[in-house]
């Protein structure tokens, strides 16, 4: 999933409007239709209301984000074993 994709995720995580980023339109709109494929996000129902909604497999999802560990880095110098 690309840096775009993530934050267009999250932002319908916790909002309720539409995604209105700086991102070319047709890329915008692009990704939106392969998650509603993807059923990570729906259509939205209300005529006043948002384009997409986030679906439950959707919040499954950006749950599963979160859970990700932050990676930290770990030098290792073959030269000595006991510090591996």
């Amino acid at each position: 999933m690309s840096p775009l994709e993530i934050k267009i995720m999250l932002h319908y995580f916790v909002r309720v409007d539409d995604y209105d980023g700086p991102e070319n339109s047709v890329l915008l709109t692009r990704t939106c239709v392969g998650f509603v494929k993807n059923d990570l996000l729906r259509q939205g129902t209300d005529v006043a209301g948002p384009k997409y909604v986030i679906s439950p497999k959707g919040e499954a999802y950006v749950h599963m984000l979160q859970d990700i560990p932050v990676p930290v880095v770990q030098y290792v110098d073959p030269r000595f074993p006991s510090m591996c």
